[in-house]
């Protein structure tokens, strides 16, 4: 009998998933990555409950990757994500191929652009942001179940997608139904039909009520505690947040809305004017099944940018949330690319052109945006709590931080005996709840009463006080947070402990360097690609805890030269301290401008000025509004004896500054010299 191979018909679908998971597979994260990552992995590995509005379908999903036998929890969980894009790739072949008659040769290379997105390459290597790959792979199913009319199918995957990320989904849903309008037949559609459809919804649904089922288990990780009516309603409607959402003004919209089409233009580059004319067509009503999803685009879109009030240095959150946009772009350009003439050779052109694209953009992403070796938030969370003795106290601000603890110590079992308290969580009553289940030794400020922000001050200086037994540690500055004010700090690498005696000595330069050169660092020097969302978010970090060593450094110095001269000596190694403190510092984040200035005050100290004049300009190319640095350049300037370049220097503080009044009178002295002609 003459052997038999399968048609490459019946392969073609098989081999275009296994083509995307490969690419991804290599770039996954083994660990977690700097979002909320580190508290979805929590919640999958203990059937926890996340932030609002606690993402349900997902955590059940993570539950069951989290059991596969894997490598780590971190990888296995990561993997779903990179599934799930994977997924979408087929999902949107089978869009274009069956929805809108796409030839097979433009439909493969367009959907594989997916995973060489700028936002939908990194969404499938981490936990958190497979979230929002689900909600694609959802809108995908929805869309492609209308195409085929199947009524009960769509009900039921729009019920799964609002259990999974019900805001987004309700962005989407005016557009899905005004798509499904346009998918019926002249009496087509009959009351069964709605009936089956309402009742898949209900079923999707229905994933809401693990979050209430859940929360009276009493799981550590139990956001909210969605046990009432009361509690479940306030947990899915985020009210939690509703003081820093949904408050923004039209600076902010526009803002927001002009990164949201930048990062569309960037996801795919050139891509975007077929999507545009796929736009266009769709609403010239020249193909009545793309209007609905050019305006579900628009919707979700408008939504982000109305609802969000994001801080520019966190727009990224839009992209990650407009994933399913991008989804719909893509959608768009096979759109328009299904209205070009049928004729072959044009289509084998247009195939090879986006074939080498796609090569190109996925070479491009997996060497700068790859997550393989991706450890830093990981140690960083470690380094934190290195040094940290048994049965302290840890008081700790951000996700970067916090999530992680929950991570570490619910998960892996570390540090189990480390009172982590991530103080802006307080006034939430599951918080202090777990905290005193997990730590019966510890006194914790229980109350039935709602309490806000406002109370958390009391709370920390009362837990202070309550347990004086315990060594307290803090990850943050104590001079920028006004809640531990009257307490006494000292820097010890990644954190600052409490003294209890205000005259006992801080670590010396030694012990402090010791400190550092022990830290977990895997990957930052080793060319692995470093995002600037973890640059900003962790190397930054290290830089500001030695950017704080070099101002105790020099205030140190300065105390010894104010004290007499025969330390002086003892000064200038207390500026060179700071001074390599500093660089250190620029050299974790060369883009702060304020480390290239202390540096070069420090150099000042040491009477290096012209060096110093070096940092100055770096300190106001990072920040053209820095007048200080402006300011002190002059001042080295005229030490060396270079009267013009420092009246130059001034005139531009005065520029930045009107109301500086050295600036003005050192000017007008230079003037009045002679020295200096404006």
């Amino acid at each position: 009998m003459p052997l038999s191979f399968p048609r490459f018909d019946n392969l073609l679908r098989p081999l275009l998933f296994l083509a995307a998971f490969a690419f991804l597979l290599a770039g996954v994260n083994p660990s977690f990555y700097a979002d909320d990552s580190a508290e979805t992995l929590t919640a999958a590995a203990t059937l926890g409950i996340p932030h609002p509005p606690g993402y349900p379908l997902f955590t059940l999903l993570g539950r069951l990757f989290s059991l596969l036998p894997l490598g780590g929890l971190g990888f296995r969980v990561n993997l779903l994500s990179a599934i799930l894009a994977s997924l979408n790739c087929l999902l949107l072949f089978e869009v274009f191929a069956k929805g809108f008659g796409l030839a097979r040769r433009l439909a493969l290379p367009l959907s594989l652009f997916w995973v060489v997105g700028a936002t939908s390459f990194p969404a499938a290597l981490s936990a958190k942001t497979g979230i929002y790959e689900l909600s694609v792979a959802l809108l995908l199913a929805v869309v492609l179940a209308l195409f085929q009319r199947r009524w009960e199918a769509a009900g039921l995957g729009a019920g799964l997608a609002l259990a999974n990320h019900w805001m987004i989904f309700l962005a989407l849903s005016p557009g899905l139904w005004w798509f499904a309008r346009d998918q019926e037949k002249p009496g087509g559609r009959t009351v069964p039909a709605l009936w089956r459809a309402l009742w898949g919804l209900a079923a999707g649904l229905s994933l809401y009520l693990f979050l209430p089922l859940r929360a009276a288990r009493g799981p550590l990780l139990n956001w909210g505690d969605p046990v009432s009516w009361a509690a479940f309603g306030f947990d899915l409607a985020r009210a939690q947040y509703q003081n820093s959402e949904a408050n923004g003004h039209w600076p902010v919209w526009l803002s927001q809305a002009w990164f949201l089409l930048k990062n569309h233009f960037w996801e795919w580059p050139g891509l975007l004017a077929a999507a545009g004319a796929g736009l266009f067509l769709a609403w010239r009503g020249k193909a009545k099944s793309a209007r609905g999803l050019a305006l579900s685009w628009f919707l979700l879109g408008l939504a982000l940018c109305l609802y969000l009030n994001l801080k520019p240095e966190r727009f990224y959150f839009l992209g990650e949330y407009a994933l399913a946009g991008g989804a719909l772009l893509l959608i768009l350009a096979g759109f328009a690319f299904s209205r070009l003439p049928n004729i072959s050779d044009g289509q084998k052109f247009l195939a090879a052109g986006l074939a080498l694209v796609l090569a190109a953009q996925g070479i491009w992403r997996f060497a700068k945006e790859r997550q393989t070796d991706y450890t830093y938030a990981y140690d960083y969370a470690l380094n934190s709590f290195a040094e940290i003795p048994a049965g302290g106290i840890f008081y700790a601000r951000g996700d970067g931080l916090v999530f992680p603890a929950w991570y570490f110590q619910w998960v892996e079992g570390r540090r189990p005996d480390l009172a982590f308290v991530g103080v802006d969580g307080l006034p939430m009553a599951w918080i202090r709840g777990t905290l005193a289940k997990t730590h019966p030794d510890l006194h914790v400020p229980l109350t039935q009463e709602k309490i806000g922000a406002e109370a958390v001050p009391v709370m920390m200086e009362w837990m202070a006080d309550k347990n004086k037994n315990k060594p307290l540690f803090i990850s943050f500055d104590p001079g920028d947070f006004h809640y531990t004010a009257g307490l006494n700090w000292s820097l010890e690498g990644l954190v600052r402990r409490r003294k209890a005696d205000p005259a006992s000595p801080d670590l010396g330069e030694e012990a402090q360097e010791a400190l550092w050169a022990k830290l977990r660092l895997r990957h930052w020097r080793d060319g692995d690609p470093v995002d600037g969302r973890t640059a900003l978010f962790f190397a930054n970090s290290y830089a500001t805890d030695r950017n704080a060593l070099g101002l105790e450094a020099e205030a140190e110095g300065g105390l010894l030269a104010a004290a007499a001269p025969k330390d002086f000596l003892r000064a200038q190694a207390a500026y060179a301290r700071a001074l390599r403190d500093y660089q250190a510092a620029l050299e974790w984040y060369p883009p702060e401008s304020r480390y290239a200035y202390n540096a070069g005050n420090a150099l000042v100290l040491l009477g290096r000025d012209a060096e110093a004049l070096g940092y100055y300009q770096r300190a106001w190319t990072l920040d053209p509004g820095c007048a200080e640095a402006y300011f002190n350049a002059a001042i080295a300037a005229f030490h060396l004896g270079q009267n013009r370049l420092a009246g130059d220097y001034f005139g531009q503080v005065l520029k930045l500054n009107p109301n500086y009044p050295k600036a003005a009178e050192n000017l007008r002295y230079l003037v009045e010299k002679g020295w200096y002609h404006p």
